[in-house]
C-alpha cells in the first residue's frame, strides 16, 4: 500500500492523469505483470525485483494475470484516506452506466429499486439496489457508498432521481458516453474543410498539433464550439492515439501537450468515411482495436468494391503505378455523402 500510495502521489504531483499512465503501458486494454511492474518502476526506480513480484500478486487478486482499468484505478485512484479521486469516480460511473444500460438504463433500474415510488433512495436502498446487480457490477460496498455521497449533491442523505440523472449527464459530457457527439462534430468539421477546398496537408503544416493549434483549427471551421467542448474533443483525440512513450501532461489539466498530425487526421476525419465500433473490454470501457483489426475494418464490407473501383479508375488516369500514388490524387478528400453521390 505504501508503494502504491507513493506512485499515486507521484502521478498527481507530475500532473499525469491516472488513465493516461494506464494507456501508456496497457496492451489491448489491460496491464500484464511486466507492464504493471513498468508502471511502478517509472515512479519507484530503486524498488527491488522481489518487491515488485509481491506487489503484482497483491494487485492481481483474482489471479487472472492481468489488470483492467477498473482494477488499476482501485489500486492507484484513492487518496491516503481511501477516498476515490475524480478520475476513479468517472471510471466507476461509466462502468455503472454501461452495465445498467444492458438492463434498460439507469432510469429503469432506479424505478425498480424505488418500490414506494418516492423518486428517491436512502443510502441503504442504494446499496441494496446495487447489490442486486452485484454479479454484473462487482462494486465494493465502499465504492457504492462513495458514489452515493458524490451524487447526493444536496447532502440530504436521500438520493433523488434528479440527482442520478444529473450525475449521468455529467458522465456523458466528460467520458466516452458522448462518442456520438464527438463523431458528429468531427463530421461537421470535415464537411466545412471540404467546402473550402483545402488539401489535408494544409491542416497541419508543422506535422503535429499542440492544444492551442488544435483549438485554433477547430475554432476556424467550427466557430460555435466552446472552450470546454474543444478540450473534450482534444481529450478524445489524445485517447484514440496511444503514446509511444510516457509523456508529461499539461499542468493542471491531465491533457497531452501535442499529438501527431497523421493520428489526428485519422481520428478526426476517419468517421466521415464510416466509423467502426470499438470493442468493449470486460470492464465496459471502450477498447482500442489492434492494428490487424483496423486493417480488416478498413478494407472489408460493402464499401470495398466501391473503393477498388475508384482505385482502378485512378490507376488508369495515372497510367499505372502503385495504389498509394493513385490515392495521392484525391485532394481535397471527400465525405461519405459526397462519395456516394459521385457513385
Amino acid at each position: 500500500g505504501y508503494v502504491m500510495g507513493r506512485s499515486s502521489m507521484a502521478m498527481e504531483v507530475g500532473n499525469q492523469a491516472f488513465r493516461s499512465v494506464f494507456r501508456t503501458f496497457a496492451t489491448n486494454g489491460v496491464l500484464t505483470e511486466e507492464s504493471f511492474k513498468s508502471v511502478i518502476m517509472q515512479f519507484e526506480p530503486s524498488i527491488r525485483s522481489d518487491q515488485l513480484t509481491r506487489l503484482w500478486f497483491f494487485a492481481d487478486s483474482d489471479g487472472s494475470g492481468k489488470l483492467d482499468l477498473f482494477e488499476y484505478m482501485r489500486l492507484f485512484g484513492c487518496n491516503a484516506n481511501g477516498e476515490m479521486s475524480d478520475e476513479y469516480y468517472d471510471v466507476v460511473m461509466v462502468h455503472l452506466y454501461r452495465r445498467l444500460y444492458t438492463k434498460g438504463g439507469m432510469r429503469r433500474a432506479f424505478a425498480v429499486a424505488d418500490r414506494n415510488q418516492t423518486l428517491c433512495l436512502s443510502e441503504q436502498d442504494w446499496v441494496g439496489f446495487l447489490q442486486s446487480y452485484q454479479d454484473l457490477l462487482k462494486l465494493t460496498k465502499q465504492e457504492m457508498l462513495q458514489v452515493f455521497h458524490r451524487m447526493n449533491v444536496s447532502g440530504t442523505g436521500v438520493l433523488t432521481l434528479g440527482e442520478v440523472v444529473l450525475a449521468m449527464d455529467e458522465v456523458a459530457a466528460k467520458c466516452y458516453v458522448s462518442e456520438r457527439w464527438v463523431r458528429e462534430t468531427f463530421h461537421a468539421f470535415a464537411v466545412n474543410v471540404q467546402a473550402q477546398g483545402l488539401p489535408l496537408r494544409a491542416l497541419a503544416p508543422s506535422g503535429d498539433f499542440a492544444l492551442k493549434s488544435f483549438a485554433d483549427l477547430m475554432s476556424r471551421f467550427m466557430p460555435d464550439l466552446r472552450k470546454s467542448q474543444i478540450e473534450r474533443l482534444w481529450k478524445h483525440v489524445c485517447d484514440e492515439i496511444p503514446d509511444k512513450e510516457p509523456v508529461r501532461m499539461l499542468p493542471g489539466s491531465g491533457l497531452r501537450p501535442h499529438v501527431d498530425a497523421d493520428g489526428f487526421l485519422r481520428v478526426a476525419l476517419g468517421p466521415t468515411l464510416g466509423s467502426q465500433p470499438q470493442g468493449i473490454n470486460g470492464d465496459g470501457v471502450p477498447q482500442e482495436a489492434s492494428e490487424d483489426d483496423r486493417r480488416r475494418n478498413a478494407f472489408s464490407g460493402a464499401g470495398r468494391e466501391a473503393l477498388e473501383q475508384v482505385a482502378n479508375v485512378l490507376q488508369e488516369r495515372l497510367g499505372g503505378g502503385s495504389y498509394a500514388k493513385c490515392f495521392e490524387l484525391i485532394e481535397p478528400f471527400v465525405t461519405a455523402e459526397h462519395f456516394h453521390e459521385q457513385l
